[in-house]
């Protein structure tokens, strides 16, 4: 009798570690799957930083290629700039020959009419 008790232990034994095997199987599979669940979310973030960092790349090439052009326009202003001061430096001094063209070449015209009319008008083709 000692023994079916003995052996009935054992069973009894056996069962609860069969039961405790059997939980901790579920859970390593539990823990599985979300070991797998991580990488592939691992996985995602790693491409995540891969996109971040071509778009990185891409970002420092255009504002390499802004930089550049703001330079090219820098330059561009700078000599229409000096271009304008020569302009305004040019007309200025060119400012008192044109007031002075404007008075007297119509004086003058008005002068050479006057003096033709005076002569016609004090000797008509005698």
């Amino acid at each position: 009798m000692n023994s079916i008790k003995h052996g009935g232990a054992q069973e009894s034994d056996i069962r609860v570690l069969v039961q405790r095997i059997n939980t901790l199987d579920d859970k390593i599979d539990t823990v599985n799957a979300n070991v797998e669940k991580t990488s592939s979310s691992l996985d995602r973030v790693a491409d995540n930083l891969g996109k971040v960092a071509e778009q990185i790349a891409r970002k420092e090439e255009t504002d390499k290629h802004l930089s550049e052009k703001f330079n090219t326009l820098s330059n561009r202003v700078d000599k229409i700039a000096t271009n304008q001061r020569d302009t305004d430096l040019f007309i200025a001094a060119q400012k008192p020959w044109a007031e002075y063209r404007n008075k007297i070449i119509p004086s003058i015209v008005v002068a050479i009419i006057l003096g033709l009319a005076a002569v016609f008008y004090s000797n008509p083709f005698k």
